[in-house]
């Protein structure tokens, strides 16, 4: 039989585990975007990084298949700000992505890995996690 105090240990841990998802953040499932598109999340063009119309927005995530990586922009307008790169069925990751701005990465598990100007994550889409910025250092997204 466990101890008392084994037992909150085990309490304290099992709350730290769901302290962590309950303000966690992950890209948008496939399976959310198919059902209802996330309106706090916009997409954007990879190429020229302007938002997509809503005709592209749909196209983009009709030909959703699965998640590619997320990516933390850590320099410049969109300083602060996520996007969710998905590959189509092909295998091809898609030329658009989806963008949320104010978050950072939890980095915690050591997903997340430096790429000039931002960091990657591509360890799965339940694995990289990011929490929202601080109200004392809130950048946005930028618009063109």
């Amino acid at each position: 039989m466990y101890k008392n105090s084994e037992i909150k240990i085990l309490w304290f841990l099992a709350s730290l585990l769901l302290c962590q998802s309950l303000y966690a953040d992950t890209c948008p499932s496939l399976k959310s975007l198919k059902a209802a598109p996330s309106i706090t999340w916009k997409a954007f063009d990879s190429d020229d990084g302007k938002e997509l119309s809503l005709k592209n927005t749909t196209l983009f995530i009709n030909s959703i298949d699965q998640f590619s990586l997320a990516e933390w922009v850590q320099q410049g307008p969109n300083k602060g700000s996520v996007h969710c790169y998905y590959s189509d069925r092909n295998g091809s990751v898609i030329e658009a992505y989806l963008a949320k701005a104010n978050f950072t990465p939890q980095n915690a598990k050591h997903y997340w890995y430096q790429v000039s100007g931002s960091l990657h994550c591509a360890a799965g889409m339940d694995d990289c996690l990011f929490e929202p910025t601080k109200a004392t250092e809130q950048p946005t997204l930028a618009t063109k």
